[in-house]
């Protein structure tokens, strides 16, 4: 499981005990809210309604002829009121009157609880004690029940019975199941967005690891990439270590392979000149004596070069961009490269044919261009046979500078395809049957490497090789 699956789960997982929380303590406080609320207007309504019973009551009771006629008017009324979702046509709201002995004398339900004694109920038993009184029944197992709420009558200061407003709970259940209604909605909307915050946050989050995971997989790899930009001071200073590290055991690796390849590579040139220096001590011609002296400059020219490619290589694989780039012109860069290898075309009678438009420019250095072009075009002049010529031709395509060197030789082995590119590898030319250093593709790879580029070399469906070198014309 990844990191960011398992940030999204871990902010699941905490924001839906946090909501579920909140949002179950908000739900079971709906309900005893709504009643609250319930029976505080019954209060006042209770009162109301005992307020206008003592106007017309003495110490021998109420005038129950007149609350009569009041409430054969109440119930009888029908209006039409929209309150939010909840439609109502009639009055829900009953009330009931007892006397000082706690007996009812009047009931608005068409006085069917008339001559009960409620005197133990707690609302009428309050009331009767002049306190406030309050209660709340089901009458039945499918029903949410009713409230009830009492206010004393008097008569001066006696005490001459109670009056009991009840109202349906069912009528307040509408509303509390509504905003409940809407409290759920409310969280699944809030969980949701929540979530979605949260996976946003998680790919914020691990966007500087990922960008990391890929520097270390570049440097890994031996690429040349600067190290990216991180807002987290961890993250960047992890980077620089990383960086520090690789590059220490690099060097190590690197330094290692180096000094074993050398070794192998200058030992075969170290015996040939130790074994013509031993010969030259002999007696022996003039002719003889300068064989072996051309075999010790030959061997030592080619331990020179394979010094000097070496450092040259090793200088460009430690760098990570460009030191001076400068603008090139493509036409004059072909110029240079077939005017210092035109003598070697002459001795084995190879043309070089040049194609390339004028004043087309690009940034690059001009000794890695060059020194890459020079490589390629020495390795076409090196396998192809005389009297045949090489095509060095130039064009812009897509932004992008490609040089083009193709020459009409044998072509390349298909065993030796893989390891072009490979350090120290070559393969005997088509003139001396001689094989080179192996580092001329490798410095070529480099310089296209530095300048963002390119180099693919393949062998052409009639014969020869054609080696493409792609550079970017605006590099900077």
């Amino acid at each position: 499981m990844n990191i960011k699956l398992r940030l999204v789960i871990t902010f699941a997982v905490i924001t839906g005990l946090g909501f579920y929380y909140i949002f179950d303590s908000i739900y079971n406080d709906i309900r005893p809210r709504y009643f609250e609320t319930a029976e505080e207007s019954m209060n006042d309504t209770v009162n109301i309604l005992a307020a206008y019973l003592e106007s017309n009551a003495d110490e021998n009771g109420v005038d129950l002829e007149q609350i009569k006629n009041l409430s054969s008017i109440i119930y009888k009324r029908r209006f039409k009121a929209k309150i939010y979702s909840h439609s109502k046509t009639e009055v829900d709201l009953q009330f009931y009157i007892c006397d000082k002995t706690g007996r009812v004398i009047f009931d608005s339900d068409n006085n069917k609880r008339t001559g009960l004694d409620y005197s133990q109920w707690n609302d009428v038993y309050l009331a009767l004690q002049g306190k406030y009184g309050a209660r709340s029944t089901s009458t039945s197992p499918h029903s949410e029940g009713l409230l009830y709420v009492s206010a004393p009558l008097r008569s001066g200061e006696s005490i001459i019975g109670t009056v009991t407003v009840e109202k349906p709970k069912q009528s307040i259940i509408a509303f509390i199941r509504l905003a409940q209604r809407k409290v759920i909605i409310l969280g699944i909307i809030s969980f949701i967005t929540f979530i979605a915050i949260s996976v946003l946050l998680s790919f914020w989050i691990t966007l500087p690891i990922k960008r990391l995971t890929h520097y270390v997989n570049s440097l890994a790899l031996n690429r040349h990439v600067n190290v990216p930009k991180f807002s987290a001071n961890e993250i960047r200073t992890l980077a620089s270590t990383f960086e520090q590290v690789f590059r220490e055991l690099d060097g190590k690796k690197y330094i290692e392979s180096y000094i074993n390849t050398l070794t192998h590579e200058i030992k075969s040139p170290l015996t040939s000149i130790k074994s013509a220096a031993e010969l030259l001590t002999e007696n022996m011609s003039d002719e003889q004596k300068h064989k072996f002296i051309c075999n010790i400059l030959r061997e030592s020219s080619r331990i020179q070069s394979l010094i000097d490619k070496m450092l040259l290589l090793s200088s460009l694989e430690n760098r990570e961009e460009l030191q001076k780039p400068e603008l090139i012109c493509a036409d004059e860069l072909i110029n240079d490269v077939t005017s210092s290898l035109a003598p070697q075309a002459k001795n084995n009678t190879i043309n070089f044919i040049a194609d390339c438009p004028d004043r087309l420019f690009f940034r690059g250095e001009y000794f890695l261009i060059r020194h890459a072009l020079l490589n390629l075009a020495d390795n076409a002049l090196k396998n192809s046979p005389s009297g045949s010529a090489i095509c060095i031709n130039c064009f812009k395509s897509s932004n992008n500078i490609i040089f083009n060197v193709r020459d009409h030789g044998n072509g390349i082995p298909d065993y030796a395809h893989k390891r072009l590119f490979e350090k120290f590898y070559s393969i005997s030319s088509a003139h001396n049957k001689t094989k080179g250093t192996g580092l001329g593709l490798a410095l070529v790879k480099e310089c296209a490497s530095l300048h963002k580029g390119s180099i693919i070399i393949e062998n052409c469906n009639d014969g020869g090789v054609i080696a493409t070198l792609t550079i970017p014309a605006n590099y900077s």
